[in-house]
């Protein structure tokens, strides 16, 4: 081994102690015997070197822990994780600067401390004013929040309406942004994310009075008529995407106005996502970024950091596999890998957290300033950190070594990797639900009362909001649906008058409605004369009806009690008033006791209960002694005949009548002459003449 070398591996060996002897040390005495020329002098310098490894190295050497050069540098105490390690002992303090948290990564096998390592950092930036978001995915935050002035959010808990742009924010951009998230979290490409963004525009071009929800665009885009195999696809596409985030997220998105983010930018916040399927968590993050960049951006705050997001899971989110999809192919980098790149310039830091650095995008990799990495198990993630940290050989079999809980190689921009042993800190882990909602109750109503109904924005329409939205359905189609929706008890054959069009038309809307789900046909008896056909609204027309200011309180009020029975009452009412008879229908003739229809006429007062599907006599015969005469409308023969049995059991059975509903309403003029006469002529089946119902 010639001079070079020898000093060279020297030098090597000492940096590993440098803690213990200064490097100034080492290097001096490695230039005296570099320009030594008398041998015996040169000697014994070598002899002196030789002295200080074998005093020193045996701490690197033989010990269990990895030893790593600390580099002798000034560094801000801000931020305190704790202290620096070379072998078997710990050195001073460690600490990092706000600065470096743009951007931070901490890698490492479960077990290994990272959860503990972000509290640390979390509740110091407290302290410094610095405010933070942290997505959990495992409930490991929420317990800081009874020593901390921190808010936890569960995702259910959550109001926003991604529709709604942040304050200042053109509209197309942020339609832009929202099209490209979605895209890229559901998968789908250039030309379903085009359909998307012309139905966000119409949604928006549709309201008047603030913005327009997802359920409002998931209606508009399951109405609409596709005539082209592509465009078909591109509307499955989009509306099997919609459908599943308003099953899953519900009125967390199905909302019209949005908590304000922007107001969270200034709190310490846990954003609790367990329980949620990854597709919509993902939506959810983007979202909150998205928002957060777009907000920075249009208000023009740039600089140093401000704001710390914080990842536990980073994997789920910067995932490398992503970039091999065929969305990532067709419409190239997402909105979330170009983040670590953009948004540190927007007072905005990162704090990203994974198990297997391996799996995590070259994006967010190259951004980091600052990794701390811990034990991994897998040969596939050292060389992952290897690479990232551009270990030698010899650091790489020293980062074999981390094992313990609590140890870290540590990367910081313009340093060499160096070991740090970082404090232990407790976090509770036993908050309930319950004890969770009762902190967060105030912070949840602050959150509740500050959601306003957006103001109107250039691009809305000042005209009155027009109550057709054509191409979605035909015009025969939508006025049959509102007048379905304003008249719900008239048969086909009124609506055909009332609308003034012809059957063969009416029956094509018809068709289109029950294509588009929004209507279903029952076909219900009426006397003696073929079933009468009625329309029912579905649950999806309620919603298209109710988002354009159509009054649907009928149809939520009929769909208690079910279409029939609510026809049947009204029937009633409506035939007895015609005859001059005061109806009223759900009237109270006694405290708790009501009545499908109460028919009154010169103290004469007689009750009509019906009885479609159940053979509830006992409790409906309360409050008859307030009556001169209660009548039972059943569905068929066989209730009939079980209601008149127990009708002989009873001591007020000659006040009860019982009729089939059909033969009630197509004789019901005989009932009105005849029905307050005897129980013997109104329990015989008469049938008399009558004008049909339609």
């Amino acid at each position: 081994m010639n001079d070079i070398e020898y000093a060279t591996k020297v030098r090597q060996i000492l940096r590993k102690v440098n803690l213990t002897v200064p490097e100034n040390v080492v290097d001096n005495l490695l230039v005296d015997y570099l320009l030594e020329d008398d041998h015996k002098s040169k000697r014994s310098a070598q002899d002196t070197l030789n002295e200080i490894i074998g005093v020193h190295s045996p701490k690197t050497l033989f010990s269990d822990r990895p030893a790593f050069q600390v580099p002798q540098i000034e560094r801000p105490n801000q931020i305190r994780i704790g202290r620096y390690s070379q072998g078997e002992k710990l050195h001073g303090n460690f600490c990092i600067s706000i600065d470096d948290l743009q951007h931070l990564g901490i890698f490492a096998a479960t077990y290994s401390g990272k959860t503990t390592l972000i509290a640390t950092i979390l509740t110091q930036l407290i302290k410094l004013g610095i405010p933070w978001l942290a997505f959990d995915f495992k409930r490991d935050l929420r317990g800081l929040s009874r020593n901390y002035d921190i808010k936890v959010l569960r995702w259910n808990w959550l109001k926003i309406n991604p529709l709604q742009p942040p304050p200042d924010v053109e509209l197309t951009q942020w339609m832009t942004f929202l099209a490209d998230i979605m895209a890229h979290v559901f998968g789908w490409f250039h030309a379903s994310e085009n359909y998307l963004m012309e139905f966000m525009q119409r949604a928006y071009d549709s309201k008047t009075d603030g913005y327009p929800t997802f359920r409002l665009l998931h209606d508009m885009v399951a109405t609409s008529e596709e005539s082209g195999r592509r465009y078909s696809e591109y509307r499955e596409v989009v509306l099997n995407r919609l459908a599943s985030m308003l099953i899953v997220l519900g009125d967390v998105v199905d909302t019209e106005s949005s908590f304000p983010v922007e107001k969270l930018l200034e709190q310490n916040v846990v954003i609790e996502l367990d329980g949620l399927r990854r597709d919509e968590a993902n939506f959810l993050v983007e979202y909150f970024l998205a928002y957060i960049f777009a907000y920075r951006l249009a208000h023009s705050q740039r600089g140093k950091i401000a704001h710390l997001n914080v990842f536990d899971e980073a994997s789920r989110f910067f995932f490398k596999g992503k970039q091999f999809g065929e969305t990532r192919q067709e419409l190239g980098l997402s909105f979330l890998e170009t983040v670590p790149q953009i948004i540190r310039d927007y007072k905005e830091g990162l704090l990203c957290a994974a198990q297997e650095p391996s799996l995590i995008t070259h994006s967010l990799m190259s951004n980091l300033r600052t990794k701390f990495v811990g034990y991994l198990s897998e040969g596939e993630d050292i060389e992952a950190i290897a690479t990232s940290l551009n270990l030698t050989d010899d650091e790489k079999d020293e980062l074999a070594k981390i094992g313990e809980r609590g140890y870290w190689l540590v990367k910081m921009a313009g340093t060499k990797p160096f070991l740090v042993k970082s404090e232990d800190f407790p976090i509770p882990k036993d908050m309930t639900d319950e004890e969770l909602r009762q902190r967060m109750a105030d912070f949840l109503a602050e959150l509740e009362s500050s959601r306003k109904v957006a103001p109107l924005t250039q691009h809305q329409k000042v005209a009155d909001q027009p109550k057709v939205i054509p191409p979605q359905l035909t015009a025969d189609a939508w006025d049959l649906l509102v007048n379905v929706c304003e008249h719900p008890f008239m048969g086909i054959r009124s609506r055909c008058y009332s609308l003034k069009i012809s059957g063969r038309r009416i029956e094509t809307a018809m068709e289109e409605l029950a294509e588009r789900k929004l209507t279903a046909a029952m076909d219900i008896p009426l006397g003696r004369f073929r079933p009468v056909k009625f329309l029912i609204l579905t649950d999806e027309a309620l919603n298209l009806l109710a988002n354009v200011k159509h009054d649907v309180s009928l149809w939520k009020k009929i769909g208690n009690v079910g279409f029939e029975h609510s026809l049947y009452q009204v029937l009633v009412a409506y035939a007895f008033r015609k005859k001059g008879w005061e109806a009223g229908i759900e009237k109270e003739i006694m405290k708790g006791r009501r009545l499908d229809v109460l028919i009154q006429q010169n103290g004469t007062k007689v009750g009509v209960e019906i009885e479609l599907t159940t053979a509830d006599i006992e409790n409906k015969v309360m409050g008859i002694e307030k009556l001169d005469r209660l009548v039972f409308l059943v569905k068929d023969e066989q209730t009939k005949t079980s209601f008149q049995e127990r009708i002989t059991k009873l001591a007020c059975r000659e006040k009860i009548e019982v009729f089939l509903a059909r033969n009630f309403l197509a004789n019901i003029d005989y009932r009105i002459s005849h029905g307050t006469h005897g129980t013997k002529s109104a329990n015989t089946e008469q049938t008399h003449s009558s004008t049909p119902v339609e």
